[in-house]
């Protein structure tokens, strides 16, 4: 098992609308996520929430966003997450991954 240390900018973003499809399992994904990663700062950003000012870009929901670069549109398995957050991880010299 990959042991997960947590970097100060190791931060998983996913964007939703409620009520739009696919929103619901990405919700589901963050809670399964977050668990498996207690390391990683993992946050469900609710956008019929967010105040109009604060939207600086239109993009499809739900959207997946590490270290601010954008890494899914729409609703990856969870071994799919898993494997991009682990390159990524690695791909910044991370050597346990994320």
């Amino acid at each position: 098992m990959t042991r997960h240390t947590r970097n100060e900018t190791d931060t998983l973003e996913v964007f939703i609308l409620p009520g739009y499809r696919g929103c619901g399992r990405a919700s589901a994904l963050v809670r399964e996520v977050a668990a498996a990663r207690p390391n990683l700062d993992v946050r469900l950003v609710d956008l019929s929430l967010a105040p109009e000012g604060s939207r600086e870009s239109v993009f499809p929901v739900p959207a997946y966003q590490y270290r601010g670069q954008t890494i899914f549109l729409g609703n990856p398995t969870l071994p799919e997450l898993e494997a991009r957050l682990d390159q990524l991880g690695e791909e910044e010299g991370t050597a346990d991954g994320v």
